[in-house]
């Protein structure tokens, strides 16, 4: 093999050792003479070869007379050049995720080459060939390829970059000063945003609240309503053009709950109570952050946790409201008290305070004599029968329990 480079002069010289009379010299191409002589024992030939020379087998031929056939030497160049390297993605080098897709390293050798690919400057392993095949591209698939050709001591590079469309991925970035963003990473990353939406923990509709054009939401009040009634869920859907499971718009969402004194759910607790026995009153309160203290009181008394006849308890519960016709759940705090063996001094107005770090707040609580309840026909018609009367404060405990759900206390 004879070595040359590129565009540099190369001289292929073919020498003989001669008999009597001389024989013709000739250097040959595909069967072609190039040049010859019948006077010379050595016989040049220059060429200035390009990257087309490259493994091309030229032969030197010696003829004469007295040779029933010609000696004949080939000889093969190995011209160094530097390759011409290009990438090539089919279908296109932007794609959506999901398509399949097909590299290929195209390159002017007249060989198969050794290829080496790489992704953003990193080899890729599992790449060995000309040609490699991605099924099912995705986002990680991103970015810059090449493919490395090796001619002797030189290389050359191709390059594609490929890009990935993909529909956003959407989630709620909650600012916590009553602004919402909803935070959508997609390709392309231009996007349009639907209404957002209010719902409550349950995830019922509370309604729809028109958002900024670069996707930011300052979180209106609603009108006439507690401040915690904005507390909920909310969610924000954005688009981009790239659809994902047939579907175009994508939802993120988020729970809010605001910050404030603690806030009575109702202001009008009461309840009814039998004299000599134990009654139970309670006051759901919203507190975010976490109350961090309470008491009862009377109008004559603070209730403490030494007290005998008096029992606190404190409750973690989900509170779902009706605000303006809509349905809200809030997670509050009920504050239950027991009052054992009552007397005509608990037929009165129960206070309870309560404070977190943002303030406090004063809840009342009604308690009634039981026989202020207005009782129905019925229920007078089964007093009258005296050995029903025990039936009857059975009768009259469900109702009372009924009652007392609908109206606050248990």
């Amino acid at each position: 093999m004879i070595n040359g480079t590129e565009s540099i002069a190369l001289d292929l010289i073919c020498t003989v050792i001669s008999g009597i009379p001389k024989e013709t010299l000739s250097w040959m191409f595909n069967g072609e003479v190039l040049v010859s002589d019948n006077s010379t024992d050595s016989l040049k030939y220059t060429i200035i070869p390009d990257r087309t020379f490259d493994y091309r087998v030229y032969t030197c031929q010696a003829d004469s007379r007295y040779l029933q056939t010609p000696l004949r030497r080939n000889i093969t160049l190995n011209i160094d050049y530097i390759p011409k390297v290009s990438v090539l993605v089919k279908p296109n080098s932007t794609v959506q995720e999901g398509t399949a897709v097909l590299f290929e390293c195209i390159h002017d050798l007249n060989i198969t080459p050794f290829v080496i690919w790489s992704k953003d400057g990193e080899q890729i392993p599992s790449f060995r060939s000309p040609q490699e095949y991605i099924p099912n591209i995705t986002r990680s698939h991103t970015g810059l390829y090449s493919c490395k050709i090796m001619k002797n001591e030189n290389q050359g590079i191709g390059n594609v970059s490929l890009d990935i469309l993909f529909s956003p991925d959407v989630s709620v970035i909650n600012y916590n000063n009553g602004t919402l963003l909803c935070n959508a990473t997609g390709n392309p990353n231009i996007y349009k945003y639907l209404q957002w939406e209010h719902r409550s923990r349950t995830n019922k509709h509370i309604r729809y609240v028109d958002g900024r054009k670069n996707g930011y939401l300052l979180i209106p009040n609603l009108t006439g309503l507690p401040w915690y009634s904005k507390s909920g869920i909310y969610a924000c859907s954005a688009e981009n053009g790239i659809t994902s499971n047939h579907k175009l718009h994508r939802t993120g969402s988020i729970q809010v709950d605001f910050e404030g004194t603690p806030a009575c759910i109702r202001n009008d607790y009461y309840g009814y109570g039998i004299l000599g026995q134990m009654s139970e009153i309670f006051i759901e309160v919203y507190s975010v952050p976490k109350y961090n203290d309470f008491q009862w009181k009377t109008p004559n008394l603070t209730i403490t946790y030494t007290s005998t006849k008096y029992v606190m308890n404190v409750t973690k519960t989900q509170i779902e409201i009706v605000l303006n016709d809509m349905q809200i759940q809030v997670s509050g705090w009920k504050f239950s008290l027991i009052i054992y063996d009552l007397t005509e001094e608990d037929i009165d107005y129960f206070t309870l305070q309560v404070m977190n770090e943002k303030g406090n707040t004063s809840c009342t609580f009604s308690l009634k004599h039981a026989n202020e309840r207005r009782l129905s026909p019925t229920m007078i018609y089964i007093i009258a029968c005296g050995s029903t009367i025990f039936v009857v404060l059975v009768m009259n405990a469900i109702k009372h329990i009924v009652i007392k759900r609908k109206t606050g206390i248990e």
